[in-house]
Order: structure tokens, then C-alpha cells, then sequence
């Protein structure tokens, strides 16, 4: 999984160098990506995964029964279809972000997503009655404390992130920026101290 995070990190810095170079669209960049990452599934992790031994009919993943269940129930190809389209419209956002805001920020975001999934099986678990959804366990404290220092992280990043614009734009071109920054003194007729100029 560390792994994983590292590559993925990797890929955001990559994405956002090469699209604020003008070179891709969010669009292009997501359309290629996917093309590519559809290639490379298809023929090669598909058959490794159902070549290996592992728990699914003796392999790591059965290939032939997930088709049989796809062609057997439309419920299970309409979820599947909605999380497509779900994909299709998260991930250009997300790289938006990252072109306008940088890859840190999409990072963050990125990571904000489970955030927001085990809250809603939280809630399902409890207006459900534990029918649905994922109970408070154990382990619970330590997941919302491991949330607790991501929004930490993000507070602090863009607080840094406000500081150095206001730093590197001066006095006046940093208003807006931060609360106060930049505003001209009045004198006590409410006319600018001194003349634009």
C-alpha cells in the first residue's frame, strides 16, 4: 500500500508538471490514461490475476465467473456503470485541481475521499440498525485520528501556502489574499493617506 502511495505521488507531480507546461488538457490527460490503464489491465494484470492461486475458485481472480455475474444481474451492471461515470467525472476534476491548486492540494483531496466513504458507512450502520454500512470498532479511534491529522495537514499546508503568496506578491499585490493584507490607510475623513500614484 506504501508503495502504491508512493507511485501514485509520483503520477501527480508528473500530471501537474506536464499539464501546467501546456502539453495536456485534464481531459487529454485523463483520456490517455485511461486508454493505457484499460491496455494494460486487460492484457496483462486480468490474466496474471487469473493465472495465479489464491481464494476466488482457486485463483487470485476469476475472470470467467465476474463476466458470468455481470451478464447474470443488471442490478451489479448498473452499479458498475455508475461507478464508471462516477470515475469519469471525479477524475478530470481532480486533475483540474491539480493544474490550478498544485498536486499537493489534489493529494489531499485524493485522500479526503475514504474520509468521506467511512463516514457515510458510519451512518448507514446506525440509521440502518447494522444492516448496512461499517460499525465503531476498535480500530475506529485510530482511522479518525489518522483523518484528524490529514485535516491538520491540510490546514497547515494552506496556511504556508497563503503566507509565501502574500511574501512573494508585497503589501499591496496580496490583498485579498489574507485578511488585512494590502489595505491602504485611511485618514479620519475616509480618503487614502496617500495619493494612487
Amino acid at each position: 500500500a506504501l508503495a502504491a502511495r508512493a507511485l501514485q505521488s509520483a503520477q501527480f507531480a508528473f500530471e501537474e508538471r506536464y499539464m501546467k507546461a501546456g502539453r495536456f488538457s485534464p481531459l487529454l490527460q485523463v483520456g490517455a490514461e485511461g486508454a493505457i490503464e484499460s491496455a494494460l489491465c486487460a492484457a496483462l494484470v486480468l490474466p496474471l490475476a487469473h493465472a495465479l492461486p489464491g481464494s476466488d475458485h482457486g485463483r487470485v481472480e476469476d475472470v470467467g465467473d465476474t463476466l458470468r455475474s455481470l451478464g447474470r444481474s443488471p442490478t451489479l451492471c448498473a452499479l458498475v456503470g455508475v461507478n464508471w461515470l462516477s470515475l469519469a467525472a471525479l477524475n478530470p476534476l481532480s486533475m483540474s485541481i491539480g493544474l490550478r491548486h498544485g498536486s499537493v492540494l489534489r493529494v489531499f483531496v485524493e485522500i479526503a475521499r475514504p474520509a468521506l466513504v467511512w463516514a457515510v458507512e458510519l451512518a448507514a450502520w446506525t440509521l440502518s440498525r447494522g444492516r448496512y454500512g461499517e460499525p465503531w470498532a476498535g480500530e475506529s479511534c485510530l482511522e479518525l485520528g489518522g483523518f484528524g491529522i490529514l485535516l491538520l495537514g491540510l490546514a497547515l499546508y494552506v496556511r504556508g501556502a497563503r503566507e509565501r503568496a502574500a511574501a512573494a506578491l508585497g503589501g499591496g499585490a496580496a490583498e485579498g489574499l489574507l485578511p488585512g493584507a494590502g489595505r491602504p490607510e485611511h485618514s479620519e475623513a475616509g480618503v487614502p493617506a496617500t495619493a494612487p500614484g
